[in-house]
């Protein structure tokens, strides 16, 4: 595996060894074959033979959600860094090597966590009562920013109970976007969620779906994960957010499926199938979804459903995954894990099943500080066979730096993120070498290449992501000079005032 080094900002090297799946895949767009495997390491940051060289962004920056393109249309990945707790700055990397350093596109004030872009280079961001579009190929200008209504009318009243949820797609073209409206009560219980369809060029919106009570509960579950079918845009998918809902997944289209509903009956089994972080696929009108390791129902894994309602397909078993995303091609998929895949059998086989449902690792974020094991796996998404790629750390923090992977468009590179370095990490597919066992284990550790590229140190505290995050979650003005303080220590940059105040945002939210 041929690696090449770059300039350093990780104060960890990687450890770069073998593969472990029942059999190595080829990820060559004509060929499958496959070898046998083996083991691979156990130590966190471990990489499997098919990555081929890592490029790290610098510390306390992250890609955006999984269903969300984060892609500009020449290739490069947007990254975003909170810089205090109303600013968000945005800038590109290029995976390829022609650029050595972060290009800048755009710094937008007052947006929450996660973003999309169009294949046109339109950036949405969504903001506490609305969002923010910005045109990143005309250096950040503004498109639109667009209000709710409501909140327009009404601003103090609406405030303390109106937010925009954290994560937002926009239309392949740039002309339509997706919101996902919640709406509070006095004890911060969800009262009201609902999807908007965002028209940019007349800033008009329109709700095409809303949450209902649960029958037996009275209870109502926030939306969430609203995004457009890449295969077909006029289908828009979005879940159900409460985890043991048996009506998770959701479709809208405004003439096949309108009113929405449900994607597939999840309780139409001997026992119930919980569906979690689905995803819809880009070459053909179907989604990617996950039967979480709890489920009562089986079996368990990543598995594919289309959105004609046609029966679900088992992809592959496992009562460990966690996120799951795919290749244009729909070639292979890419999974996260909750925590290890297992190398039980004697020749050393990738077992996803020997735990019993809802059986993590036993250190599953309960290790010290919070971090625990999450390893990535690709998946042939023909005959389910799994590879061992990466070992990377989950936090009991989550967002932004849950592992969270994605597929470049050009399907050479795998971008995940990291909670212990608190940075991506885009690693290189290998889609041609299939290496030997032999070769690829044990590893030699005089021979290990340091990552390939790795952007210079941003000087920020590393607390001051939590801190500003949980800044941004006041509920009234009473928190207000909270967060100020924080924003205090970030200019200061003292780490252990913002883990002080972090504490503090904690017990107040």
């Amino acid at each position: 595996m041929k690696t090449i080094r770059m300039p350093s900002m990780l104060r960890r090297g990687f450890v770069l060894g073998g593969l472990a799946s029942a059999k190595l895949l080829s990820l060559s767009r004509t060929s499958a074959a496959a070898r046998p495997a083996c083991a691979f390491p156990q130590a966190a940051g471990s990489a499997g033979r098919l990555v081929k060289r890592t490029v790290a962004s610098p510390d306390n920056t992250y890609a955006t959600y999984p269903h969300a393109n984060g892609f500009l249309p020449d290739g490069r990945l947007v990254l975003a860094q909170r810089t205090d707790p109303q600013t968000v700055q945005y800038a590109a990397i290029d995976l390829t090597g022609a650029s050595q350093s972060p290009a800048p596109l755009a710094t937008l004030r007052g947006v929450r966590m996660y973003y999309a872009i169009s294949h046109t280079g339109v950036l949405v961001a969504p903001t506490l009562f609305g969002a923010e579009f910005v045109d990143l190929a005309k250096g950040g200008k503004s498109i639109l920013r667009w209000e709710d209504p409501e909140y327009k009318a009404d601003p103090h009243r609406v405030s303390q109970r109106l937010r925009m949820a954290q994560d937002v797609d926009i239309a392949a073209d740039g002309r339509q976007a997706l919101l996902t409206r919640v709406v509070y009560g006095d004890k911060k219980e969800v009262v009201a969620s609902s999807i908007l369809l965002i028209d940019l060029a007349t800033g008009t919106a329109t709700t095409i779906a809303k949450s209902a009570a649960d029958p037996a509960t009275g209870t109502i579950d926030p939306l969430d994960h609203a995004h457009f079918s890449p295969a077909d845009p006029e289908y828009i998918c979005f879940c159900d957010a409460h985890p043991n809902t048996t009506r998770r997944m959701w479709i809208w289209h405004a003439t096949k499926a309108n009113p929405a509903r449900p994607l597939f009956d999840q309780s139409a089994q001997p026992k119930p199938l919980l569906f979690t972080h689905e995803r819809a696929l880009f070459d053909r009108p179907a989604m990617l979804a996950i039967v979480y390791g709890s489920s009562s129902g089986g079996p368990r894994g990543l598995y594919e459903l289309p959105l004609s309602g046609a029966a679900p397909r088992l992809v592959s078993e496992s009562n460990r995954d966690l996120h799951c995303n795919a290749s244009r091609d729909g070639r292979w998929y890419i999974v996260s894990l909750q925590g290890t895949a297992d190398t039980t059998s004697s020749a050393g086989l990738l077992d996803l099943c020997a735990r019993p449902g809802g059986a993590a690792d036993p250190d599953w974020l309960r290790s010290a500080k919070g971090y625990s094991f999450s390893d990535v796996v690709i998946v042939n998404a023909k005959t389910g066979e799994r590879a061992f790629l990466y070992r990377a750390a989950n936090a009991n923090e989550g967002q932004p730096y849950e592992v969270q992977p994605a597929i470049s468009p050009d399907g050479r590179w795998v971008v995940l993120k990291d909670a212990r370095r608190r940075n991506v990490l885009c690693l290189e597919i290998d889609q041609t070498t299939r290496p030997s066992c032999k070769a690829s284990w044990p590893p030699d550790p005089a021979a290990t290449p340091a990552p390939d590229r790795v952007y210079p140190a941003v000087r920020y505290p590393r607390d001051t992501m939590q801190a500003c995050t949980a800044a941004r979650r006041g509920w009234s003005d009473a928190n207000t000079a909270l967060t100020a303080e924080v924003g205090v220590a970030f200019a200061t940059r003292s780490a252990a005032v913002c883990a002080c105040l972090l504490q503090r945002c904690r017990s107040v939210w």
